[in-house]
């Protein structure tokens, strides 16, 4: 089974959360990111890159270790719909959710909009 060009470029989202050092996290949204990205969740709504590695900054600051696995992925017309668990660096899985997606012409994220009990860490 081959992965999906969308799927890689989720992945590769996935994992900038986990990057502590924020020079690597920016290097590393190269190519998966639009410079213009919008993140929104029950905890913030994000404009562009600055907002978002300083969202990022924050959750690793807050749940160190902390990544996130995608559990299902679906897609069609450059949309995404992923369902994940939120894990700490034990292991220990502390939160469930979704993540809605989209991509540009480009293949980069544009969009990520997640869903989740803002009660999660």
């Amino acid at each position: 089974m081959t992965t999906s060009p969308h799927r890689s470029q989720w992945d590769a989202y996935g994992e900038l959360w986990t990057v502590t050092d924020e020079a690597a996290r920016r290097a590393a949204c190269d190519g998966v990111l639009s410079p213009n990205c919008t993140c929104t969740d029950p905890n913030v709504h994000a404009d562009g890159l600055d907002e978002i590695m300083t969202y990022m900054t924050g959750f690793q600051t807050s749940v160190p270790g902390g990544h996130f696995v995608t559990q299902t992925f679906v897609e069609h017309h450059d949309r995404s719909l992923a369902h994940w668990n939120m894990v700490l660096g034990d292991g220990t899985v502390v939160g469930t959710g979704a993540s809605f997606a989209t991509y540009g012409p480009d293949g980069t994220l544009t969009s990520m909009t997640g869903f989740f009990d803002a009660a999660t860490p």
